[in-house]
């Protein structure tokens, strides 16, 4: 190439075919036909050659270009391809926590910008606008994550608490996602109790049920199985993808053995079985051995359904709460957002008439699931949760003509 402009916009050309092998060959045929200070001073240059290494996962030559040339990326640059490295690791399934570490560390936290862009979505035909994180909350985030893998837990409490530190409005959930961290690496430090600490308010603020596994996984190690158990359960009756707690219902059936709880114990583990199964996951050498341990027939995959309703029945059997509404008065408003629609059932938000955001939950068994969407007219009562300090809308009535 005679001009370092052309070999950009060839570079720039294979590498949107995908035809990465030979832009990679390009590369080297032509790097040395250019001297330093071109090669350092043209940004654009630089970023086709960082992401053709992102995209063929050299990531040692990443940083071999950029301390060779003395290459300083630009405050944006950076936020686009450090995106552009995560979404490689997502796509291949993978994860170089040293990788992430190491490109967070070229550029300082505080050069990178605060604002935060939008996108709209359209769900149930009714349109929303997203807000993004803003580069530097992208950075505290993949930093945090980068370091909790590699086990340098003192340092991820460090900078999340520099994030929540610096950071007024967080996006997407993130301040919960590092105050997570946090407790996380608490618990790996040996700080169990100012791990349940932190995640008992974050139920305030979040009530997920992987919040309440953490904290039954917490409680368990420290020898309270009885305390593990109410939260083992309540993180199973919770929302959420029963693919997504194969392994809450294999803790289930560890807790369940400890209480000698036998044959439930063996149906919980081949649940989580036959989840794997299901979804061509590999059966892990614990589960395995786990089950050798029984001596019940085996339970095959064509009698999953019978074994789903024995165990959602036991299930909700431990639900305390009666719904009963605080007053018989009936109120109205709009299902604002439906954050869950699965085998449970659905959950989410209904807006009164006076804007005021109240929590719901349909089981399974509702005729209302196939009716209700987002901006859907309602009417309902208040049930107010003593547990949780907090009210919620029950007997909910569709009010659409």
């Amino acid at each position: 190439m005679s001009t370092l402009f052309d070999l950009t916009q060839t570079l720039k050309t294979l590498i949107k075919e995908k035809n990465y092998s030979d832009a990679y060959k390009l590369l080297n045929e032509n790097l040395q036909n250019f001297s330093l200070e071109q090669i350092r001073s043209d940004k654009f240059f630089s970023y086709q050659v960082i992401y053709l290494y992102i995209k063929t996962n050299m990531h040692q030559s990443i940083f071999d270009f950029i301390n060779e040339y003395d290459i300083s990326l630009e405050s944006r640059t950076f936020a686009i391809l450090l995106n552009q490295l995560q979404k490689s690791f997502k796509e291949n399934r993978r994860s170089f926590p040293d990788v992430v570490n190491n490109f967070c560390d070229l550029v300082s936290v505080n050069q990178l910008d605060t604002s935060k862009r939008t996108y709209e979505s359209t769900k149930n035909g009714r349109k929303k606008t997203i807000k993004l994180a803003s580069d530097k909350e992208n950075w505290f985030m993949a930093k945090a994550n980068a370091l909790y893998e590699l086990k340098d837990y003192s340092k991820c409490i460090e900078v999340c608490n520099l994030a929540l530190e610096s950071i007024e409005d967080f996006s997407l959930s993130n301040d919960i996602w590092l105050s997570r961290k946090i407790a996380l690496s608490k618990y790996a430090l040996g700080n169990n109790e100012e791990a349940i600490d932190i995640y008992l308010k974050l139920l305030n603020k979040k009530n997920e049920w992987f919040i309440q596994y953490d904290i039954a996984v917490i409680y368990k190690d420290m020898g309270y199985i009885e305390e593990s158990f109410k939260y083992a359960i309540q993180a199973i009756n919770s929302f959420g993808k029963l693919e997504s707690k194969v392994k809450l219902i294999q803790f289930l059936a560890d807790l369940l053995q400890d209480l000698n709880e036998n044959e439930l114990s063996f149906k919980h583990y081949s649940l989580a079985r036959i989840i794997r199964i299901q979804n061509q996951w590999s059966i892990t050498e614990s589960l395995s051995n786990k089950l050798k341990q029984f001596e019940y027939p085996e339970i095959t995959v064509e009698k999953l359904p019978e074994l789903k309703k024995e165990l959602f029945a036991y299930w909700n059997s431990f639900k305390i709460e009666d719904n009963q509404p605080s007053s018989n008065e009936r109120l109205h408003g709009r299902i604002d957002k439906i954050m869950h629609i699965n085998e449970r059932g659905m959950d989410g938000f209904i807006k009164t008439n006076n804007s005021k955001n109240l929590y719901f939950n349909l089981p399974a068994t509702s005729d209302l699931l196939n009716v209700l969407k987002e901006g859907s007219a309602v009417s309902f009562e208040i049930y107010y949760d003593k547990a949780k300090n907090k009210e919620k809308a029950v007997n909910i009535k569709n009010e659409n003509k």
